[in-house]
Formats: C-alpha cells, structure tokens, sequence
C-alpha cells in the first residue's frame, strides 16, 4: 500500500520512500500467533537539507545519513484466521504512529507569535518541536475459494 501521502509534504525531503532509501532498524516482536508490535528508528531526512527537489540531492538514492534528527515509527498488528486450515476468512488490523525528533517551521505563526500573514509578523516562522503522525489499516478477505 506504500508510503502515506501526507508525510511527502510533512517530513524532511518527503520521508524515506522510495526511491529514496534512509538509513536505520526495525524489531519485530511476535507477542502471540496473532499478535505482532513493530518499532523502527531511522535517518529523518534521507536526501539530507538543501533546497530543490530531494531527488537532486540524493541522485542515485544511496546517500545513506545518520546525522539528523530520527523518525520513529511504531506499529500494533492483530489477525485472525490467518493459519493454513482455517475455515473462516483472513483478516487483520494495524494501528501505527510516527514522530519526527527535528524542529518544523509553523505555518500560522511568526517567532513573535502572531499571524505569518500579520505586517506585524516577524516573517520568521516559529518553530515546533517534532512532528507526529498515525494510521490504521483493516483488511478483510470476503470469499475464500475451494483449496485443491
């Protein structure tokens, strides 16, 4: 299903998605048969800063940083009827977040707390701590043909 959309425009040069590789790890904790949780650290900005398209920045995908600030990613998954011989259709359901760990510019407000759009505006943005964002997936399998 890929990357979400939202994050090409909220995180540093659009979020490690391809073709955009960025550095760092993954855990996987099999809790039951059914039940999973994920964690993951990773470079929070693959292309690394500069102005222009990220693609530029990092021509051939391979600049591999580990120098600014992490993205952390965290999933819950459950599923059902998902072992070879069970009758009843598939399924599963995840819940995930992630929180970026560098500094994002405001887009409402100055450094001086009013409006960007104020002539009293400092015209510098303030400037928030992180960035955090979440999703959930479920999927069902409606119809299960005849196993041969």
């Amino acid at each position: 299903m890929g990357w979400p959309a939202i994050t090409s425009l909220d995180l540093p040069s659009g979020g490690p998605s391809p073709p955009l590789a960025a550095m760092g790890a993954r855990l996987l904790v099999n809790v039951t048969d059914q039940l999973s949780v994920l964690g993951g650290i990773f470079d929070g900005d693959q292309a690394g800063p500069g102005p222009g398209d990220p693609q530029e920045r990092n021509r051939y995908g391979v600049n591999f940083r580990i120098n600014d600030p992490p993205l952390l990613l965290g999933q819950i998954q459950y599923v059902w009827n998902n072992k070879k011989g069970d009758e009843n259709p598939a399924g599963q359901i995840k819940f995930g977040a992630w929180r970026h760990l560098g500094s994002f510019a405001d887009q409402r407000f100055a450094s001086n707390g009013v409006s960007l759009a104020s002539p009293a505006s400092s015209g510098e943005p303030l400037l928030l701590s992180g960035d955090i964002g979440g999703w959930m997936v479920f999927e069902q399998k409606l119809y299960r043909g005849a196993e041969k």
